[in-house]
């Protein structure tokens, strides 16, 4: 065998290899080994057959595009058979014989579009040739599993009002309403419509501790639910280890003499806070709050003695200090003495309920609610019924700064008794500080000042008082001393030397009232003056869009 022979059977045997090697990357699906293959292949066919010329290799690289290899030429006799090479697929054949037809060249593998690798020509089914830059697009991945459907909320609790809520906060009775006959009913009392039925109801990760006497220590962040039953003073003296409160649950058939506060975050709920134990003579103070207390909550507590002729302050707050205390859709009643009496605190709110039937004369002055040195308050929401003594609210002494006080019904029983001196809003005449930045808005006053006293708003020492949009019925002695007022509206109101006319102030005659809970009809509906956001919502939380004067939109 000549060395040029022996050269080329060493060629198509790398040849060969490389073949191999291609088709197991092509099985492999590995688009870089496979890229890898076909260039050593390519460069086996270049520089491995160099005894060949051009023309040849380039007839070996159409084999390799796909071209199916020419027969196999007859060998030419004689010993050597050179000339026998010329079917570069065809089998070995002996050589020097004349040899048999060379078999069929091996089908060409799918070629890397061919040499130019330009435009990768697609070789006869062939994979893309080498110059595709971006490689065959990957492929697309499966759609994940769809995700499992959300666990179904849990649903809140109905409330925690206890299966009826307070009984009622119904107006003792009724009051006797606008007609004489017809019970005012003080808006049907802030019931929360038979309570939320609460008690029952615990939300997920509460835990409710049900206990049938009364504890001086309380753990933070339990609740506590009172067994039914007759309770002598509830103290609550919790050391702040921190922001937890503690909630404390009364109910049906729950009732405590006294309540006693000296900690913080405290939530009282749906509790009855009842005094019939206590002389009659003797000044029960229903709930009795120490200094420098903060986050306090009572939420549809309701505080009362037997009737109105017991003496008895509901809410006794006079040592100072105390922030952030809020009492909702609470009803403070019957008490000879003020619903509420503080003394230099801040962010007292008072957002709901009923405050009806307190007494007051020379000998235990009262009044509504009393609040000297207090700053940031809001009163909203609430209906203040048959009050008597220096006013419905007052800041008695010591001044005030910052207060809201919106959408509430001020109102009195036809033919009633009751009368306040200051008026229904107030300071004091003896004021050593002034009220400043007091805001009154969009409440209605309903028969105020029959039985002698003022009605209205009165300021002796004001800084910045200012009362839009409330609207006024049957108010005698209407005053609006002391403050800057402009869309009022006064129905059978009787002149009065303390109260001019502003320049959008409406007066009417007759009955203006759909309800007894003093909705208006709508002849009697009057736009007033667009304020501030925070007052954009009326008593019924309806959206103001016309800023109706009074309470309801």
């Amino acid at each position: 065998m000549s060395e040029q022979e022996q050269r080329w059977l060493d060629a198509r045997h790398l040849i060969m290899t490389r073949e191999t090697e291609l088709q197991a990357a092509e099985l492999s699906n590995d688009v870089a080994q496979r890229a890898v293959a076909e260039i050593n292949l390519i460069n086996a066919c270049y520089t491995l057959i160099p005894v060949y010329t051009l023309l040849q290799v380039e007839r070996q690289l159409e084999r390799v595009k796909g071209i199916q290899g020419a027969t196999g030429a007859q060998g030419v006799p004689g010993t050597q058979g050179l000339q026998g090479t010329q079917g570069l697929i065809g089998p070995q054949g002996p050589v020097g014989q004349t040899g048999p037809k060379g078999d069929r060249g091996n089908t060409g593998i799918q070629g890397p579009t061919g040499l130019q690798g330009t435009q990768g020509k697609q070789g006869d089914t062939g994979i893309q040739g080498l110059m595709g830059p971006q490689g065959p697009v990957g492929p697309t991945g499966q759609t994940g599993p769809k995700g499992d459907r959300g666990i179904t909320g849990i649903q809140g609790p109905a409330g925690l009002q206890g299966t009826q809520g307070i009984p009622g906060i119904q107006g003792t009775t009724g009051a006797q309403g606008i007609q004489g006959t017809t019970n005012i009913q003080g808006t049907t009392g802030t019931q929360g419509t038979t309570g939320t039925q609460g008690t029952t109801s615990i939300q997920v990760g509460e835990t409710i501790e049900v206990v049938s006497s009364i504890a001086t220590s309380w753990v933070r962040g339990k609740i506590y639910q009172l067994a039914p039953g007759d309770y002598d003073n509830l103290i609550f003296k919790t050391p702040d280890a921190d922001t937890i409160p503690v909630q404390i649950r009364g109910g049906s058939g729950v009732k405590v003499r006294k309540v006693t506060i000296n900690g913080n975050y405290l939530n009282l709920v749906n509790l009855e806070v009842y005094d019939a134990v206590s002389p009659i003579t003797t000044r029960a103070w229903m709930v009795d709050v120490a200094a420098g207390m903060h986050h306090l909550t009572l939420d549809r507590v309701q505080i009362h003695r037997p009737d109105r002729t017991y003496y008895g302050r509901g809410i006794y707050a006079t040592r100072g200090g105390n922030h952030h205390v809020t009492l909702k859709n609470c009803w403070i009643h019957d008490l000879w003495g003020p619903y509420y009496y503080g003394i230099g605190d801040s962010d007292i709110t008072i957002d709901g309920g009923v405050y009806e039937n307190n007494k007051s004369d020379a000998v235990e002055h009262s009044e509504g609610i009393d609040l000297n040195r207090t700053s940031n308050l809001i009163i909203k929401d609430a209906t203040f019924r048959n009050t008597e003594g220096t006013s419905y609210i007052v800041a008695l002494h010591y001044g005030a700064t910052n207060w809201k006080i919106f959408n509430n019904v001020f109102c009195q029983d036809l033919g009633s008794t009751f009368a306040v001196g200051h008026g229904t809003i107030a300071d004091n005449t003896s004021a050593d500080a002034p009220a400043k930045d007091i805001q009154i808005y969009h409440n209605t006053f309903v028969l105020l000042g029959s039985a002698g006293g003022r009605s209205g708003v009165t300021f002796w020492v004001p800084d910045n008082v200012v009362a839009r949009n409330n609207f006024f019925y049957k108010c005698t002695k209407l005053s609006m001393l002391g403050t800057n007022h402009d869309y009022s509206a006064t129905y059978d109101c009787p002149a009065s030397t303390e109260y001019t006319k502003a320049a959008h102030d409406i007066a009417g005659v007759g009955d203006p009232f759909a309800d007894t809970s003093f909705r208006l009809n709508s002849a009697n509906k009057h736009t007033g003056q667009a304020l501030a956001a925070e007052f954009g919502v009326d008593r019924d939380g309806k959206p103001r869009t016309n800023w109706t004067r009074g309470a309801y939109e």
